[in-house]
Parts: C-alpha cells; sequence; structure tokens
C-alpha cells in the first residue's frame, strides 16, 4: 500500500510540476525545463502523456528510455517524442537557484524528522 502510495505522490509530483511550471525541484536547480516543440510552456495534458510514458521508458533500469534519447536528433526519450516536448537549458536566475534550493532542503528535512519520528514511535510501541 505504501508502495502505491509513493508511485502515486511521485506521479502527481512530476505531472504537475512540469505541466504547470515546467520544471521539478531538481530540474529547476540543473537549469533544464520541459518546454513544448515549438519552444512554448509545456502544458498539462503534454505532461501527463510524457509522465505516463515513464513505464515504457524505464523498462530495463530505463535502457529503453536511455537508447531512444541517445538515437533521437533532440535527445528525446519516448514519452518526449509522443508528448511533442524536449527538456532544454533554461537559465532561471540566482534567485530561482536558491528557492529551488531551500524548498528542496525544506523537504530533505521534513522527511528526515518524519522519519525519525516513525521509528520513534515504532521503538516505543515495541517497549510495551
Amino acid at each position: 500500500m505504501t508502495f502505491l502510495l509513493t508511485l502515486l505522490l511521485a506521479f502527481f509530483y512530476y505531472w504537475l510540476l512540469e505541466g504547470l511550471l515546467g520544471a521539478t525541484l531538481g530540474k529547476k536547480m540543473a537549469g533544464i525545463q520541459v518546454v513544448d516543440m515549438n519552444g512554448g510552456p509545456c502544458r498539462l495534458r503534454q505532461s501527463l502523456i510524457r509522465n505516463l510514458l515513464r513505464i515504457v521508458d524505464f523498462l530495463i533500469l530505463y535502457l529503453v528510455g536511455f537508447f531512444i534519447a541517445v538515437f533521437s536528433r533532440y535527445r528525446q526519450r519516448l514519452g518526449d517524442h509522443i508528448a511533442h516536448t524536449a527538456v532544454v537549458e533554461k537559465t532561471g536566475g540566482t534567485i530561482v537557484l536558491l528557492i529551488s534550493v531551500l524548498i528542496w532542503l525544506a523537504l530533505l528535512c521534513g522527511s528526515f524528522w518524519e522519519t525519525y519520528q516513525i521509528h520513534r514511535c515504532a521503538k516505543l510501541i515495541n517497549q510495551e
């Protein structure tokens, strides 16, 4: 159940952030962005298609996506080809980078804190 919930949350993370903002936090920090093939912003529908096809790209530890991208003119994986999107370099500026890193660090610290709390509760339950 936890595994399925994690997959669902990850899917929504990629789908919504790429569809609404053009990039996930990691993409923002790396200075890249998802755009449509005309250079416009990636739309939610394109992001949905792109991210649903991660399942196919992921086959054999992402080798399918890797080989499709290697032989693609614009280095697109299968999801990009079908959604008519591409990942391009996009300098967002120092402020955007700083905000992205701070959000990422806050999420990371929150994850560690919640993991600690779960472990602590489990330990207390086992002691009873």
